[in-house]
């Protein structure tokens, strides 16, 4: 049996024990959480400077096609009104695009020194813990070991100083820092038995003899007051309680959105051309310039749009590109200084060579500029040569076009052509002009299809119409010369 002696001492001893077991040490696994999350807001830099990069990158290449485009807008094909287009369209992506540069840089910035910043308060708070946390401590640690009488290796790496260099874009981090995942008081509320002096209930094992202590970690995720016991009041708080780390998720946050690479690249074969010609953000720059030249209605549809790009561009092929897409992909162009190697296609030239062959084609299209414009349509009936060979007055007079003339000159013919009762009749002939020639009206209404062929005349909806977006070659020099100045 124990003497009234011992058993004192030993109720002295559990005494002291139960005295100190209000300090709490915080456990390792729950420290683990905070140092992940410490990584993943230290990585945000590197996924901020490879989101740029690449956005730079993509900004550069659009415009290089710009300019490719601009030279297939001179070139006499069958798809030069679409090169046109989709010239347009591609102006107005590149002026959208470049809006994101800027936002993308400053958001970026802000949101990297937040995370950063945020992280380092992280690691200084468990790097402080772990100068308590070693064998010859163990009694006296302010971190309860997940097992084991020491750390386990690797579990508070994320708290060590980074290289912030390099460069990915692969956003993980930057979703994580968004979400922003601490551990709760459970998860970090250690058993007691260590004897952590930093969370002593009034303070007096820091901060000697004052019980007026107010504690607050990382800007108040971990905060306790005068007196208070973590088992009755819980010090873990949330993200939101921290000013630190609110305002590092609420940064990530509004980084995400900007990080998402939706904008479409510049094509480098048929198969991406064609990609490009059905990119939603594309076809919508399409359809916005057909609305603005009157060749969409305002209230049309998907379905009319699909069927206007489809007559523009070319439908779908079996193999899903499109014939415009094919004709680009297989035209070739030989640079000056090349003579001998291959011939280049669009999708090989450099912005240099492009601006160089548009520069020749545009000195060749001002000189046929200043010829006269000549319109070669079929020759429809003369109407003067068809009244002339009628010698009966009856047969005149019935005639749509024919007037009889009692009086004539000698040598004259008495059945002449009539203007005014050819066009009230609606007989489509020739008219005879001053100067002797011939002009047909409705700018060659009665062409066959065989005969409207481009650049300058497209078959659409069973007539010959002037092509919507290359009317003729002194327009192709206009547009081309805007697009190079």
């Amino acid at each position: 049996m124990y003497s009234n002696e011992k058993f004192a001492f030993l109720l002295f001893v559990t005494t002291m024990h139960l005295i100190k077991a209000d300090n709490e040490p915080f456990k390792e696994a729950g420290l683990g959480k905070l140092c992940s999350l410490s990584s993943k807001q230290k990585a945000v830099s590197k996924e901020v400077t490879g989101s740029l990069h690449d956005y730079i990158a993509k900004h550069i290449n659009l415009r290089a096609f710009e300019t490719k485009l601009s030279l297939l807008i001179t070139e006499n094909s069958n798809f030069a009104g679409s090169a046109l287009l989709l010239a347009i369209a591609t102006t107005k992506l590149i002026q959208d695009h470049a809006t994101g540069i800027p936002n993308l840089a400053l958001q970026g910035a802000h949101t990297a020194a937040e995370t950063a910043y945020a992280a380092g308060r992280t690691d200084e708070l468990v790097n402080f813990l772990k100068q308590t946390a070693h064998p010859t401590t163990d009694s006296h640690s302010c971190i309860e070991f997940n097992s084991g009488p020491a750390l386990t290796a690797g579990m508070l790496s994320g708290c060590d100083t980074p290289t912030f260099t390099g460069q990915t874009t692969i956003i993980t981090a930057t979703t994580e820092a968004a979400q922003s995942e601490v551990p709760g008081d459970a998860e970090l509320q250690g058993s007691g038995s260590k004897n952590c002096k930093l969370t002593a209930d009034d303070g007096t094992g820091l901060f000697g003899g004052t019980n007026a202590i107010s504690l607050k970690l990382l800007d108040g995720f971990y905060t306790h007051t005068k007196r208070e016991t973590w088992s009755g009041t819980p010090r873990i708080k949330t993200v939101a309680d921290s000013k630190t780390l609110d305002a590092a998720q609420t940064a990530a946050q509004s980084l995400q959105p900007l990080l998402q690479d939706n904008w479409p690249a510049a094509p480098t074969d048929e198969q991406t051309l064609t990609a490009f010609i059905n990119n939603p953000k594309v076809q919508q720059q399409i359809e916005q310039s057909l609305k603005e030249t009157k060749d969409l209605a305002t209230s049309a549809g998907q379905s009319e749009l699909n069927n206007k790009v489809n007559s523009i561009f070319g439908a779908p092929l079996p193999n899903g590109t499109r014939p415009f897409a094919s004709e680009v992909a297989h035209k070739r162009f030989q640079v000056k200084g090349t003579e001998g190697n291959d011939k280049l296609s669009v999708f090989q030239l450099t912005p240099k060579q492009a601006v160089q062959l548009m520069a020749e084609k545009i000195a060749a299209l001002k000189q046929e500029a200043k010829k006269p414009a000549k319109v070669e349509c079929p020759k429809g009936p003369d109407g003067r040569e068809q009244c002339n060979a009628i010698d009966k007055q009856d047969k005149c007079d019935e005639a749509p076009q024919c007037t009889w003339h009692m009086t004539v000159k000698d040598g004259g013919k008495k059945c002449q052509f009539n203007s005014t009762k050819a066009t009230e009749s609606g007989v489509p002939v020739a008219q005879s002009q001053t100067g002797g020639t011939q002009t047909y009206t409705d700018k060659c209404k009665d062409k066959k299809k065989d005969d409207c062929k481009s650049p300058d005349w497209k078959w659409e909806e069973n007539k010959c119409k002037d092509s919507s977006f290359l009317v003729n070659k002194k327009m192709a020099l206009s547009m081309a010369a805007d697009f190079v100045g």
